[in-house]
């Protein structure tokens, strides 16, 4: 299985890691690297123009996108169109 880079510690981001096995979590305000493979980013649509600009240009492409709304728009604005999306609504358990 691929591993991945996950952007976010919330409840999302911390659920993927921990059903992964080698998967890396990166905090929101850190520089995004690591293994080769999407990023996967679980964070407020306030924060994702942070997220993008702490992404190398190179890896953009690989930046995958798990929201509450519907970011075309905002997407398309910054070359980031193709990028894949995937608007989901799951309750996941407080901690």
């Amino acid at each position: 299985m691929q591993d991945w880079t996950v952007v976010g510690g919330g409840r999302v981001g911390q659920a993927l890691v921990d059903m992964g096995e080698n998967d890396k979590m990166v905090r929101r305000g850190q520089i995004v690297d690591g293994p080769e493979g999407p990023i996967v980013v679980c964070t407020r649509n306030d924060d994702l123009e942070s997220v993008v600009n702490a992404t190398p240009e190179p890896r953009r492409k690989d930046l995958v996108f798990i929201q509450n709304g519907m970011l075309q728009p905002w997407l398309a604005e910054r070359g980031l169109a193709d990028n894949t999306q995937v608007l989901v609504y799951f309750a996941v358990a407080k901690q």
